[in-house]
This record gives structure tokens, C-alpha cells and sequence, in this order.
């Protein structure tokens, strides 16, 4: 059952971001623009004291949400990953994933070393204290699952499952057609 839930949410998050890409596409192709100019982070000038404080709520809970999933990425490959494939892997930007890594690694959960492939490619890995916090993470991740589809049975996860599958394919075909 375990297993099921994590696969609905991890295809629930397939959905997500896929439908997210066509969006952050779909207004790059209508406005011309990079898609910088959709990820820059939010103004605070001319804020006020209460939205300065919703939106930096709102950066350290976006900051946690990357960290988590660059040691969950991490920890799956269960070998030190380069920064270029961890930045491909999880759709974040190379400058987003420094800052992250930073913070990391100020924390004890990474270290960064040199590639003995690449010496100009550094390679992230977990420290103990890392591989500790990402098992820690995804016992709190598996009890949320399991909450969150205890309301369906196993025959509707079983379903729902094999829809967000076929939506997800239809989509990432919809994607590679039309270029994006």
C-alpha cells in the first residue's frame, strides 16, 4: 500500500509539473519573453510590512520545498550526482540550485567536490547527516501519502493511478509534438 501511494504521488507530481511547463511555455510563447522573467522572485518594493512578511513566508517555504526535493533526488541515485544532472532533473535553474546547495550544505546535509571525470563540473553527494535527514523526510512524505489517499480504496488508487498515467503520457507527447 505504501508503494501505491508513493506512486500516485509521485505521478500526481508528474501531472503538476507538466501541466506547469505548458503553462510557464504557453505565456513564454505568447509574450516573448525568457523564462527568467517568469521565475524572478517577487518584488518587495513598495510592499507593505505585511506582504515584505507573506513574501518572505513564502521564499523560506519555497527554499525548504527545493531543499527537500534535491536530497530526495540525491539520496534516490545513491551516488553523488553532478550539479548540471540535478539541475536538469529537478526543471530548476542553475543559479536556483547553488543558492540551494549553499544553504545545504551550510546545514551538514551536502558537500560539493570537484568530478574526478570533470574537474570543472562539481559533483553533490549526501553527508551522513544528509542521507539521516533525507530518510527522515520521506517517512514524514509516506505518512502524509498515506493520509492524504486514505479516503480511496485500493482498487480507486489502482485507477486513479492508471488516468494520471495516460494523462501524463498524453501530455509529455503533446509536449515533444509541439516542441516544448
Amino acid at each position: 500500500m505504501e508503494d501505491l501511494n508513493r506512486r500516485l504521488m509521485n505521478s500526481l507530481r508528474l501531472t503538476y509539473n507538466l501541466l506547469r511547463r505548458r503553462r510557464i511555455q504557453g505565456v513564454l510563447l505568447e509574450s516573448g519573453e525568457s523564462q527568467g522573467a517568469i521565475i524572478r522572485q517577487p518584488r518587495t518594493k513598495g510592499a507593505s510590512d505585511m506582504e515584505k512578511k507573506q513574501l518572505l513566508k513564502m521564499k523560506e517555504e519555497r527554499s525548504a520545498l527545493l531543499q527537500e526535493m534535491i536530497l530526495e533526488a540525491v539520496c534516490q541515485e545513491g551516488k553523488p550526482l553532478s550539479q548540471r544532472q540535478l539541475a536538469s532533473q529537478l526543471s530548476m535553474s542553475p543559479q536556483m540550485l547553488t543558492e540551494e546547495l549553499g544553504r545545504l550544505e551550510r546545514k551538514g546535509y551536502v558537500t560539493r567536490a570537484r568530478s574526478k571525470d570533470s574537474l570543472r563540473e562539481p559533483c553533490v553527494s549526501l553527508t551522513k547527516q544528509g542521507e539521516e535527514r533525507a530518510a527522515e523526510l520521506r517517512q514524514i512524505k509516506n505518512r502524509q501519502n498515506a493520509e492524504f489517499f486514505k479516503p480511496l480504496t485500493e482498487e480507486e488508487k489502482e485507477t486513479l493511478l492508471t488516468l494520471l498515467d495516460k494523462l501524463n503520457l498524453a501530455e509529455e507527447m503533446g509536449l515533444k509534438e509541439n516542441g516544448l
